[in-house]
């Protein structure tokens, strides 16, 4: 089963829905293959998933547990036909944070600069 992922426009939003599921070959789809690690054992199927590939770069007794369709990794999603640019007051937790990050890592540019500078000065004075 490939990924299936669909988009609806519903004025005045777009609404996403996807299944989660890869739709590329790998040796993680069911297979008719038993995989025990760690004392976890991955079931098996009584045929092998379409998209399944033997391992190439390992083996089965040192792949990790769990097949990919284990996962459950569908999610629908809705967003505005027509998005807006978001603003956000300087005095949210988004705004601080963005703020605090910029001084640290200007602080932190100038410090390094100013080491490399003295060491700098110090190896050509020796």
């Amino acid at each position: 089963m490939p990924t299936t992922c669909a988009s609806y426009a519903t004025a005045p939003h777009v609404l996403i829905e996807s299944n989660g599921l890869p739709n590329h070959t790998s040796s993680y789809w069911s297979n008719t293959h038993e995989r025990t690690l760690d004392g976890i054992t991955t079931r098996t199927a009584e045929t092998d998933h379409p998209l399944f590939v033997e391992p190439s770069c390992t083996s089965y007794d040192q792949m990790a547990p769990g097949n990919i369709e284990d996962f459950n990794g569908s999610y629908s999603m809705t967003v505005p036909a027509q998005p807006t640019r978001a603003s956000f007051p300087a005095t949210s937790p988004e705004a601080r944070f963005i703020a605090s990050s910029t001084t640290a890592l200007v602080l932190a540019l100038g410090l390094a600069l100013a080491v490399a500078l003295a060491v700098g000065g110090w190896l050509a004075g020796r």
